[in-house]
C-alpha cells in the first residue's frame, strides 16, 4: 500500500498516490456544474452528471484550470 505524505489516504498502486498528489492533494476540484454546485476533479465525472442530472440544459462546465465555461 502507499501512503499519501500529505492526507494519508492509503492506494494500492504508487501511480494512483502519484495522480492524487498532483491533480487532487490540497487543492479545490478542477470542474464545476454550471446549474448547481457539485464540483468534481475528474471531468467524466462532471460530463456523468450534466447528461443525469441537467439533461434539459445545455451541457456546460466551469474548469477552474483555464478559467472558462466550455460546453460539450
Amino acid at each position: 500500500m502507499f501512503e499519501c505524505p500529505s492526507c494519508h489516504n492509503l492506494y494500492k498502486w504508487k501511480k494512483s498516490m502519484l495522480a492524487h498528489l498532483r491533480y487532487q492533494c490540497k487543492q479545490p476540484p478542477r470542474f464545476e456544474c454550471k446549474y448547481c454546485p457539485i464540483r468534481n476533479y475528474q471531468k467524466t465525472h462532471i460530463v456523468r452528471h450534466l447528461r443525469v442530472h441537467h439533461p434539459h440544459l445545455s451541457p456546460m462546465f466551469f474548469d477552474r484550470k483555464y478559467n472558462a465555461v466550455f460546453q460539450l
